[in-house]
C-alpha cells in the first residue's frame, strides 16, 4: 500500500476518536505500527486531523499522539518531535481550564521521550500564552551524560534544613569526690612498709582521680597526724636482770674452778 492509501485508510479510522475511547486509541495505534514504512503520511495525517476536528476531540488526538511515541517509538518519535510543539500549543489555546491542566500532566511523562531543547522551547512557547505555566530549564549534560533539568516556576520553592541539636555531656570538672582518708591512708601504709615513719606517715594534700577518657575528678583528702609509736629495742629479759646481760656466763665459769 503506497502513502496515499495507507493515509486514506487512516483517516477514516482516526475520524471514530471522539473521545478518550482507550480501545479506539489502541487499535490507531497499532495502525501506526502496521504503516511504519510510511510513518511520514501518517504523521501528517495527525496533524492535520487535529487542527481540523471540534475542541473535544484535539485532547484525544494529542494522546493518540502520546500513545504512537511511546509504544511505536521508531520512527515516529523523530517526526513528531518536528511538529510537536505546534500540536501542543494548538491544543492548549483551545482548550479550557480542565484541559490544560491535563496537557501538563502529559507534558511531564515526556521527559524522557522527546529532547530536553524540544521540551524547552515547548514551555517557553506556552508559558507566553499563559505566564503560570512552569518552565524546566535544561542543564548542560555533566560528566555521566544524563539530562538533568532545573525547574522553576513563578512560585518559589523554600526548602528547610534541620540542623541536628548536639548532645552536651553533663560537665564533671567542678564535681568533688570525698574518700575517707582513713581508707587512703592505709592504702600508704600497705604500699610503704619498711620505709622510716616520716615518710610513711606523710600525708597527700590531694590526689586527681580521672575518670572516663576526658574528664578529671579533683579528690581531696585532709591530712592526718599519726603519732609516732616507739619500740623499744631492748630485750625485755634485760629489764629484770640488774646485771644488765652476762650473769649465766660468770656463774657457769666458776663452777669450773671449783
Amino acid at each position: 500500500m503506497n502513502a496515499a492509501d495507507a493515509a486514506e485508510d487512516y483517516r477514516t479510522t482516526l475520524q471514530e476518536l471522539r473521545a478518550n475511547n482507550k480501545n479506539t486509541i489502541n487499535l490507531l495505534t497499532i495502525l501506526a505500527d502496521d504503516y511504519s514504512e510510511v510513518a511520514h503520511a501518517i504523521v501528517q495525517t495527525i496533524d492535520d486531523h487535529l487542527h481540523n476536528v471540534t475542541q473535544e476531540q484535539k485532547l484525544p488526538t494529542l494522546y493518540l499522539t502520546d500513545s504512537i511515541v511511546k509504544n511505536v517509538s521508531t520512527p515516529y518519535k523523530a517526526l513528531f518531535e518536528k511538529c510537536i510543539v505546534k500540536m501542543f500549543l494548538h491544543c492548549f489555546k483551545s482548550g479550557d481550564e480542565r484541559v490544560r491542566t491535563a496537557l501538563h500532566r502529559l507534558r511531564l511523562t515526556w521527559t524522557e521521550i522527546f529532547s530536553r531543547g524540544k521540551l524547552y522551547e515547548l514551555d517557553i512557547k506556552v508559558n507566553q500564552e499563559d505566564p503560570k505555566w512552569p518552565i524546566d530549564t535544561p542543564v548542560p549534560n555533566g560528566g555521566n551524560g544524563k539530562n538533568r533539568t532545573v525547574p522553576t516556576s513563578s512560585v518559589a520553592s523554600s526548602s528547610t534544613t534541620t540542623v541536628p541539636t548536639p548532645i552536651v555531656r553533663p560537665s564533671t570538672s567542678n564535681q568533688k569526690v570525698h574518700v575517707n582518708p582513713k581508707f587512703m591512708d592505709k592504702m600508704a601504709v600497705k604500699k610503704g612498709e619498711g620505709a622510716s615513719p616520716s615518710s610513711s606517715s606523710s600525708s597527700v594534700s590531694s590526689r586527681t582521680v580521672t575518670v572516663g577518657k576526658s574528664n578529671e575528678v579533683k579528690v581531696e583528702v585532709k591530712p592526718i597526724l599519726k603519732k609516732a609509736v616507739a619500740i623499744s629495742a631492748r630485750d625485755p629479759r634485760a629489764a629484770k636482770d640488774p646485771r644488765g646481760g652476762g650473769g649465766k656466763e660468770k656463774d657457769e665459769v666458776k663452777k669450773v674452778k671449783k
